[in-house]
């Protein structure tokens, strides 16, 4: 007959998860978005990497981490320092020119208003001169006059005109200097450094027809996240659990988080976050779902990294002192019944009623009915 013996001890009830080590600390870079210009080509403008971190590497905060290719780029702002160069000198000759047909205009007004003084000075001896030069007189006023109301017009439309002309310029020189900017700032963005310290994990992108690890030389597209730094002092565990046993957990639960890469290495922590939304898993019926959780390392460990495989133990209870029996030695009556065991008084085995205490998976506690090393049956000894 299989007996056990009755030992001093604890008991947890336990719930085991797997899942993927991460960090709730964490920043991802991607490729920038280059400005264009509103004239420069539609082409040249590549996103290829010619530096990067290597993976697993630790950096610091403000370490450049990723550089693309920047020769075009600096050839296109090159050009745009050019352009803006020469639109600022295309302006000042512009003004030159202005003021000096404004000086022109003016110098034609100070003549003909000086004709036209002169003019007025003569019909003031029309009353000693002949009829003819009188008429004459009166009719180089009247030019006069009229000549210089002219140049006042065309003063006033060459200003209007002129301003035009010479706005027209500084907004095509702010135009380029726009362009101008947004190639250094392109460039700046061309040239990556790290948010946080904390180790590289570099992403993944298609190379032919299968996702491979992106190196250098890859060319990526706007927006690619390409690589993340991880704060190795906020480890977090990401699993799942079947949706039946997730009414079981409750915020805070401690746990004893395993990695299958260490031997060994057991680290504390606790149950931070229970998804909400429950998912089906491929390859399983649509009715069996899972939920996701997240476990909050309270300990680190340098041999600890991202992205690794874990197990977790959930504790869901615990009685830290008493005597722990097997479950297979337990008996009950019959549905609802009191439950009892066979103990080995020495001659006879001997049936003992028994008060229960926290049960696991493979052994109870038992508050009452017992004393450590008493010898109790695993099977029933009068069925034999």
């Amino acid at each position: 007959m299989r007996t056990a013996r009755v030992k001093g001890g604890s008991v947890e009830r336990i719930l085991r998860v797997s899942g993927i080590t991460g960090a709730k600390r964490a920043f991802t870079l991607v490729a920038p978005k280059l400005a264009r210009s509103r004239s420069g080509p539609s082409s040249g403008f590549t996103l290829t990497l010619t530096r990067v971190a290597r993976p697993g590497a630790l950096v610091q905060s403000g370490q450049l981490v990723a550089e693309f290719d920047q020769q075009y780029m600096r050839q296109h702002l090159d050009d745009h320092r050019a352009e803006v160069e020469q639109q600022r000198r295309n302006m000042q000759k512009m003004r030159a020119q202005v003021d000096i047909k404004r000086k022109a205009l003016e110098q034609r007004l100070l003549r003909a208003q000086a004709d036209l003084e002169k003019a007025r000075l003569n019909l003031k001896t029309i009353p000693v001169r002949s009829s003819i030069q009188a008429a004459h007189f009166r009719l180089a006023a009247d030019e006069a006059e009229q000549y210089q109301r002219q140049l006042s017009k065309e003063i006033a439309l060459a200003d209007i005109s002129e301003g035009a002309a010479l706005r027209r310029v500084e907004l095509q020189l702010e135009l380029e200097e726009l362009d101008m900017r947004k190639a250094v700032t392109s460039l700046s963005r061309m040239s990556l450094t790290a948010p946080i310290d904390g180790i590289v994990v570099m992403g993944q992108t298609r190379r032919g027809t299968e996702m491979a690890e992106i190196e250098e030389g890859d060319e990526l597209r706007a927006g690619h996240g390409f690589l993340s730094i991880l704060d190795l002092r906020s480890l977090i565990v990401d699993a799942e659990v079947n949706q039946t046993d997730a009414q079981l957990l409750r915020l805070g639960m401690l746990a004893r988080v395993r990695f299958d890469g260490v031997e060994k290495l057991v680290l504390a922590g606790r149950l931070t976050a229970i998804g909400g939304y429950a998912q089906a898993g491929r390859g399983r019926p649509s009715y069996v779902r899972q939920i996701p959780i997240r476990l909050t390392l309270d300990q680190t460990d340098p041999r600890v990294f991202p992205n690794s495989t874990a197990s977790a133990d959930l504790v869901m209870g615990a009685e830290m002192s008493g005597t722990v029996l097997p479950r297979e030695c337990i008996r009950t009556s019959g549905p609802g019944g009191e439950p009892h065991c066979y103990v080995y008084s020495g001659a006879a085995w001997e049936k003992r009623q028994l008060q229960l205490g926290l049960q696991s998976n493979t052994e109870v506690v038992v508050r009452s009915g017992l004393q450590e090393g008493d010898l109790v049956a695993a099977e029933d000894p009068f069925a034999r």
